[in-house]
């Protein structure tokens, strides 16, 4: 998945985010959902 970011001056960016990296950040979301923090 390539996220396009578009800074305030114009200049624009790609990033490259792995699915391990988006599976992490959900994995984590999820326990602290689970552990009543969010």
């Amino acid at each position: 998945m390539k996220l396009k970011i578009k800074t305030p001056d114009g200049f624009k960016s790609d990033f490259y985010i792995s699915p391990e990296f988006i599976s992490a950040i959900g994995l984590s979301t999820l326990y602290l959902h689970l552990a009543g923090i969010i």
